[in-house]
This record gives C-alpha cells, sequence and structure tokens, in this order.
C-alpha cells in the first residue's frame, strides 16, 4: 500500500461540487475499509501508528461531510438501496459466460465538431478472439475500404478478472479494497439526460456514439452504445464498469455520474472533457501540437492517475492509450474508459481465458501471448504512450496485420527507436517501462518520481541547472521564493539578505507576495539563460550583479519590443533602457532599446564564456556592437557606464509611458 499517496489524498482539500462529493465520500470509506483489515495489525509498530492517524484523519473528514452535505449522502444511499435487487454482481464475483458485444472504447472529439479521427484498423481472428490493431492515420498504400472497417472487441466484465482467472486463491481474490456490498451504479431517467443527436454529436467508433449533453442541468458526455438490447451477463458487465468507475474520485480521473440501463436507452452519463490526447497529439487538421514541456506534463499527469488506480484501487486498466486520455480546458489529463478494466489483489496475477483484450498497438507481450500478467501491463502500454508524446509519432506505422505486428513484439521484441537527444532520464523510463521482463518494469509509482525528473530535465536546458534544481526541491512544481533563496545561499555561499531584491525577478508577476510569491521551473529556467549559472558555488559575483542591476532606473526586465517602444515614444534623444531578450536568451541575453534620430532602435548584446578570472569575474564577457566594431565588456553595469561615457546613451527611460498621440510611422 503506497502510504505517501493516501497522505497526499487526505492533505487535499475535500471537494466543493455536490456531485463529486459522494464519490470523494466513498473514496474515503474505500480507504478506510482497507485500513481496518486485520492484516494491517501486522505492520511495523510506526506504521500503525501512522495508520491511526490516517484513520483519525479519514472519520475527521467524513463527519465534515456528513455534517454538511448529509442530505446528498443520504440521498445516494436510499438511491442504492432501491436499485439493490440483485441485479448486479458484488465486487470480486467473476463472470464466467461473457457474451462480446461492441466495445464503447473509442476516442471522442470533444471540440464539437461532428468528425473524428480517420483510422485504419485490421481486425484478425487469432484462436478465435478477435482483437484489434489500430493506427490514428492510414499507412501509405492501405486501401480506403479498409480504413473503414469496423473493430470489434468482446467487453469483459471488470471485476474480478472479468472471463479471465486469478493464478491466486479464489478466495482471496476477492478485492479487499472494496469489501462492501455493490448495489449497482446510480440510475438516471432516460429523460433527464438531454442532448440533440444531430448537433450534440462529439465522435464515436465501432462500440457507438458519444454526444454532449445536459444532465440535472449539467454539461455532460454521453456514452450511447449501438448495441442496445443486452443480455442479462451483458447487462451485469455494463452495470459493473460504471460501478467500479464510479467509485474513483481522483483529479486524474474522468468522473463518471451514472448510466441508464434502460432497453433502447443504455448510457453511460461522465464528465465532459475538451478533447482527448489522441487529437491533441496526432492533429488531422495540421495544427501544431503542444511543446515539449507542455506534452510531458500531460504524460505525469496520466502517471498520477494510474498510480491512483494501481496504489490505492488495484485496478488495471487494460487499454491504456491516448484515445482513453482526456484533457479539460485547464489542460488537466483524465483517464477514462474501464470497458475492459478489472480489480486484482495486489501481489497476483491473471490471464485472458478468451484471448487478449485491448488495443494491439498498446498490448504487453505476456497479454498478447495469452500469459499470466498484472497491473505491469498498463506500465508496458504507459511506455509506448510516453514515446509518443516526446515523438509526436505513430506507433509502429510499417504494420498493418496482427500476426507479423505479434511476432515483431512478442518473438523479436521490436521497439520503438528512442532518439538520442532526449534526456536519459526520459530514455531511461521509456525503455524500463516497455521492457520485455515484466517484472523488471518499475511500478507506477515509480513511474511518477522519474516523470519528476523527467520535467525538470526538460524544463531546465542546463544540465547543471537541473541537477540543482533536484537536489533542492525534487519536483517541477512552483516553490516560494523563501525556500529557493535560502537554497540559493547555501549553494553559492552568501548571506540570504543579499538575495531580497531578486524576488523580482523570479517571482511570478501575478503573485501578491511579492517577497514571498512562487517561482515556476520554467521561470528558474529563463534566468540561467538571462545571467548564467547564478547557482553554482563560487557564483556570487552573478548574484551580487543581479541584485545591482535591479537597483537600476534604466532595467525593464523581460518587457516585449512593442512596450519598449511604447514606452521611448517622445523621449529625448538616447533615452534608452535595457531589456532581457526571449528570442536567443543564452547568446544574446540583452537588448539596449534606445532613441535615436527619434525613432526607438534596438540592439542585441551577445555574451560569451570565458574563464573566471580578475578581469572576468562572472566568467563572461559582453559584447556590444558600436560603429561596426564590438566592444567587450565584463558586466551589464559596466555597458551602460562606459555607453555613458562616450555620449552613446544618454537619459535612462522611466517604467512609464508619455501619454502622448504619435503618428504610426
Amino acid at each position: 500500500m503506497d502510504y505517501a499517496l493516501i497522505k497526499n489524498y487526505l492533505y487535499s482539500d475535500p471537494p466543493s461540487d455536490r456531485e463529486k462529493v459522494s464519490s470523494y465520500y466513498m473514496q474515503l470509506k474505500n480507504i478506510l475499509n482497507v485500513l481496518q483489515q486485520p492484516q494491517q495489525q501486522q505492520q511495523p509498530q510506526q506504521q500503525q501508528i501512522d495508520n491511526v492517524s490516517i484513520r483519525d484523519t479519514i472519520e475527521s473528514k467524513m463527519k465534515f461531510l456528513e455534517l454538511h452535505f448529509g442530505d446528498l449522502l443520504i440521498d445516494q444511499q436510499q438511491q442504492q438501496q432501491q436499485q439493490s435487487s440483485g441485479s448486479s454482481t458484488p465486487i470480486g464475483e467473476q463472470q464466467q459466460q461473457q457474451k462480446p458485444i461492441d466495445n464503447y472504447s473509442d476516442s471522442y472529439n470533444y471540440a464539437g465538431t461532428p468528425e473524428h479521427l480517420p483510422t485504419t484498423t485490421t481486425t484478425t481472428i487469432v484462436h478465435n478472439q478477435p482483437f484489434t490493431l489500430v493506427h490514428s492515420n492510414p499507412p501509405i498504400g492501405v486501401p480506403t475500404q479498409q480504413q473503414q472497417q469496423p473493430a470489434t472487441v468482446p467487453l469483459i466484465s471488470i471485476l474480478g478478472g472479468g472471463t479471465g482467472s486469478s493464478s491466486s486463491d479464489p478466495q482471496k481474490r476477492k478485492h479487499h479494497h472494496h469489501s462492501h456490498k455493490s448495489s449497482g451504479p446510480p440510475e438516471i431517467p432516460p429523460e433527464e439526460i438531454i442532448f440533440d443527436p444531430k448537433v450534440d454529436h462529439l465522435g464515436g467508433g465501432a462500440y457507438g456514439k458519444v454526444y454532449r449533453a445536459t444532465c440535472r442541468g449539467k454539461k455532460v458526455a454521453v456514452k450511447v452504445p449501438k448495441k442496445q438490447t443486452l443480455s442479462e451477463s451483458e447487462l451485469k458487465a455494463f452495470k459493473n464498469e460504471v460501478e467500479i468507475w464510479k467509485q474513483i474520485f481522483h483529479p486524474n480521473v474522468v468522473m463518471c455520474m451514472g448510466a441508464c440501463t434502460k432497453p433502447g436507452k443504455i448510457m453511460i452519463v461522465s464528465e465532459l472533457m475538451h478533447s482527448d490526447l489522441e487529437k491533441i497529439i496526432h492533429p488531422c487538421d495540421g495544427t501544431e501540437p503542444p511543446a515539449l514541456y507542455q506534452r510531458m506534463k500531460m504524460a505525469h499527469d496520466a502517471a498520477v492517475g494510474m498510480n491512483w488506480l494501481h496504489g490505492i484501487c488495484n485496478i488495471l486498466h487494460r487499454d491504456l492509450k491516448l484515445a482513453n486520455l482526456m484533457i479539460g480546458k485547464d489542460n488537466t489529463v483524465k483517464i477514462t474508459d474501464f470497458g475492459f478494466s478489472q480489480v486484482l489483489k495486489s501481489g497476483t496475477t491473471t490471464t485472458d481465458q478468451r484471448g487478449p483484450k485491448g488495443t494491439a498497438l498498446y498490448m504487453a507481450p505476456e497479454v498478447m501471448m495469452k500469459q499470466e500478467f498484472n497491473e505491469k501491463a498498463d506500465v508496458y502500454s504507459f511506455g509506448l504512450i510516453l514515446y509518443e508524446l516526446a515523438t509526436c509519432e505513430e506507433l509502429f506505422p510499417d504494420y498493418t496485420e496482427l500476426e507479423p505486428f505479434s511476432d515483431a513484439i512478442c518473438n523479436k521484441r521490436l521497439r520503438p527507436t528512442i532518439p538520442n537527444y532526449f534526456p536519459r532520464s526520459l530514455a531511461n523510463l521509456m525503455s524500463r517501462c516497455w521492457d520485455h521482463d515484466a517484472s523488471a518494469r518499475p511500478s507506477f509509482s515509480e513511474v511518477f518520481a522519474k516523470m519528476n525528473e523527467v520535467l525538470i530535465d526538460i524544463a531546465i536546458s542546463d544540465p547543471s541547472a537541473s541537477a540543482f534544481w533536484k537536489a533542492s526541491f525534487g519536483s517541477p512544481e512552483d516553490v516560494k521564493w523563501s525556500l529557493l533563496a535560502l537554497k540559493l545561499s547555501e549553494a553559492v555561499g552568501v548571506d540570504i539578505s543579499e538575495l531580497k531584491l531578486l524576488s523580482k525577478l523570479f517571482v511570478s508577476t501575478n503573485s501578491d507576495d511579492e517577497n514571498d510569491g512562487m517561482v515556476n521551473i520554467e521561470r528558474f529556467d529563463l534566468m540561467t539563460k538571462w545571467f548564467g549559472p547564478f547557482f553554482k558555488s563560487g557564483a556570487a559575483p552573478i548574484l551580487r550583479e543581479m541584485s545591482e542591476v535591479l537597483k537600476k532606473k534604466w532595467f525593464h526586465f523581460d518587457i516585449s519590443r512593442d512596450v519598449s517602444e511604447r514606452r521611448l515614444r517622445g523621449r529625448p534623444e538616447n533615452t534608452f533602457l535595457i531589456r532581457l531578450s526571449l528570442n536567443d536568451p543564452i547568446r544574446t541575453p540583452l537588448t539596449i532599446s534606445k532613441i535615436k534620430s527619434g525613432k526607438p532602435t534596438h540592439k542585441r548584446v551577445v555574451r560569451e564564456d570565458v574563464t573566471q578570472s580578475v578581469e572576468f569575474p562572472l566568467g563572461f564577457k559582453y559584447l556590444v556592437p558600436i560603429d561596426s566594431v564590438d566592444i567587450t565588456f565584463n558586466s551589464i553595469i559596466a555597458i551602460v557606464d562606459r555607453l555613458k561615457q562616450i555620449g552613446n546613451l544618454g537619459p535612462e527611460c522611466p517604467h512609464a509611458e508619455i501619454k502622448i498621440p504619435y503618428v504610426n510611422d
């Protein structure tokens, strides 16, 4: 059990959205059930003491929710009691006689357009079991008719291994975390799910369609399977999927709100998201994907969600892929689609008796070969997702048939080629995740920790600066300026009082408290590019130079060219300012903007590394072109002082504009 994960969850604020409260309350109850199991009494004494503290925290939060949302929780309980007519299967029971129905694990177009990504789908029968090899964009030479061929995949029970079997004792296979009796998902009357199929279509596939809808005044997504008349076993599988999904409350898992099980009106209602990563990373409209750092943050979010599913819920997703990773308008990534998922007790394995389930491109070799597998199969899938997010390239574009693809993955151990320019932390994590030996793959708890390293390495381009951030903070999250100042003081060997002014450079301009505001990792990276290795031992001269520059009226931070020109308009000849440049912050970190012949002009200052010496105490020199000749300086202050002496620079520009009308040049 990941106690650190539980503590992080408990110390986060409870939800304010009433629709999320019941799920959050149930998740607290589930964790409490785990901690009250007899085997927890066998933990070391200190862990037992910690467990008591955790249980007290959980009970306190549950009482808070009961006090403020008692009516909601009572309504939820009554609704479940009314539905407990035996139509759903208690969690942990197997369903051995599942009949396949259309897979409803496809991507949505949350942008609101009815089109969805073209796919190449090759359905191959292996041991009488259909499953698919899917490419987002058709490979060259594949006929159009084949591209439109529908894919069918059997829907399995997501509880107790579905049609698979666990290698452990059947009695132990009942998942201790969900030991309470299940009463099925909240039943939502079809008349409360309002949408227009012609207007609100978001996407879909072989399983059916997805629509934007309104349910009880809230915008939601609605999955409508093609097959609307279900057998008893199929209906149980459908309800069980919703039941397990509904019990997961986490910011990186799409929230399930309930379902309609009325024949002819079969639907799943879930949180409405903006899009999925398949469309973001492999767009068919020519748009550029997000920057690498943003894409790695997407992978980080997915790892956080999977860490929760594995570490707290003991849930195997079984179909982890870009199309099942949704993204919200705030760029938060959330896991969705639990149609193939199953609960598996930690430390056990399972097999697919009826053949592999899921999407072949992301399928672990042990699953493809119908061998025993465990949660590490999801880790394999994540490794391929990580590659896609890092490269924006399709997986295995040379394969369209399952049998040669399966041979390449399982026997020849084919994997994507990792570019040599990737940070070592990223390359190592990918190769470990898709290791042929499942036991050699990391857990998602380790993946989450390693993703922090990856994000730091990508956000901070200088290896020594990246190492400083890792050693100081260990996470790419924003840090308080006071903590960064303390770490700089310790690393460089300067009194922390000398660093007070630097908060103006590091702290976000949106912060209310400049002296104890937050510093984000990308801003820190820019500082290393603009000012050099100010974080190293012996870098006190750089930090002092930065402080002195901040005292000068002519220093205008990293304002844009347009803003600098507005500030200079109407000023006397040679009025100047110096600003930090974003175009090439390492080679030309500074720009001198001044009035010349009545107009704003701009001159870039080049910086070159040199051996630190008495002549060049900062460890680099600045080159300023004057009358076609580069003049060398050893500091920013020296540049201004010398250029003022020779009359090249005049009055210092204030940090304000002259409010006078002017004619555009």
